[in-house]
């Protein structure tokens, strides 16, 4: 399983801000035998104070499979500098080379006021399954910085070069909120949840919303938009829904229009807690539905028999053979370029990539949370750490879910 994550995963769980100092505080799998020492950088440079190793035998319980899994927590701070100018990146070093293990896995932070209000705790917590405003704040952010890295990356474009943009699955505005549209270009949101479709109405005035049904079609028009963004949409379709989308999703794209969509890949299956038969499982049929997720039981009738917990392997969307995935392919060949990315927000076969900022829905066994303005607790003595050779493994690993929402999908974007 370790071999399956291709980087080093880690998480930012708290943000704190008090007389001109930022800190951090998450969790970080040491790199091992793939690499030497490891740091924590802010917009490039180094913190000014990094403590790490510190005790996490929650992320030690998540990643029983992983060396120093429970060795994994940090605590940095830094000055914060002119220069900073209300925006931060933070990144996790390889020393090594001086650069991030893997450069889509950055955080972003800014302390520039919220240009528009933030929804109530009950509607961010059907989003991303905790209501923490920093953590909200802090995922949007992340997600919105981290798609337009890609769409450079992989296309050499910015969100402004598309004249209209379609967020499938907006909720009450995580990631949509950050667009700054220009007067040429539109921002289309639709979402099942009709009530934060309304508060999006109401409150982000440069959009257009849409309430939809479970199934399509949509009421939109054929050839609509230029680029379609999903955080956290596939993460939730049983495999037949996923498929109608698929080819809802190609009916209104543009010709040459570009999908990004996030999946659970093998990051966030690792730290599921699923059992070795269901880990079989996935690996030799590229997907699997995890069961039912209730995030959104107060607005939907029986809504875990259609909102389920799915993850999907690189070589189940990539592959070109006959059978379910053929409608990834006949999506792109239709009409747009889709690139998956898989999280927290891990892999993808096209090479796009999200960080730990994935929105994974698994379960409330444990949350990352980003707390952005409370002061950063102290760090779990040294003399608390659970040594690796020492950690039990748990008899059932089923019981050992995750709810980390460190970024969105496994990170996987499809585009």
């Amino acid at each position: 399983m370790s071999d399956l994550m291709r980087f080093p995963p880690w998480c930012v769980d708290f943000v704190s801000i008090d007389r001109g100092t930022i800190g951090i505080r998450g969790w970080a799998i040491p790199a091992g035998r793939r690499s030497g020492p490891t740091s924590f950088s802010i917009n490039g440079r180094p913190f000014d104070s990094t403590t790490y190793p510190i005790g996490r035998p929650d992320i030690g319980d998540l990643f029983w499979f992983a060396d120093d899994a429970r060795l994994s927590g940090f605590l940095c701070r830094s000055r914060i500098l002119e220069s900073d100018r209300d925006e931060y990146r933070f990144d996790y070093l390889d020393l090594q080379t001086g650069k991030p293990f893997y450069d889509l896995h950055a955080y972003y932070h800014t302390t520039a006021p919220d240009r528009f209000p933030l929804p109530e705790p009950f509607r961010r917590a059907r989003v991303h399954g905790g209501s923490d405003e920093g953590a909200f704040r802090l995922e949007g952010l992340s997600t919105y910085k981290k798609f337009e890295a890609i769409l450079q990356q992989q296309f050499g474009r910015r969100y402004t070069d598309f004249p209209a943009i379609l967020d499938w699955g907006c909720g009450c505005s995580r990631v949509l909120r950050h667009f700054k549209p220009d007067p040429m270009q539109t921002v289309t949101g639709i979402d099942i949840d009709a009530d934060n479709v309304a508060w999006c109405a109401a409150n982000i005035p440069f959009g257009r919303f849409h309430h939809i049904d479970l199934m399509p079609p949509t009421p939109l028009a054929d050839a609509s938009f230029d680029l379609m963004i999903g955080v956290s949409v596939f993460t939730h379709l049983s495999e037949a829904d996923q498929n109608l989308w698929l080819r809802e999703l190609a009916r209104i794209a543009k010709p040459s229009a570009i999908l990004l969509m996030t999946t659970h890949g093998a990051f966030t299956i690792c730290r599921s807690g699923q059992s070795e038969a269901a880990f079989a499982t996935w690996v030799q049929s590229g997907f699997m539905d995890g069961g039912g997720n209730h995030d959104l039981a107060h607005q939907i009738k029986n809504s875990a028999d259609y909102y389920r917990n799915v993850f999907h392997t690189e070589k189940y969307i990539n592959k070109t053979g006959a059978g379910t995935s053929t409608s990834w392919r006949s999506c792109r060949a239709s009409s747009a370029t889709i690139r998956t990315s898989s999280s927290c927000r891990s892999s993808s076969g096209c090479g796009a990539k999200l960080g730990c900022t994935a929105p994974p829905n698994t379960s409330d066994a444990l949350r990352c949370r980003a707390n952005i303005g409370a002061p950063i607790p102290p760090p779990m003595p040294r003399s608390h750490d659970p040594r690796p050779d020492s950690r039990p493994r748990p008899p059932d690993r089923r019981a050992r879910r995750s709810r980390c929402r460190c970024g969105a999908g496994d990170g996987r974007a499809v585009g």
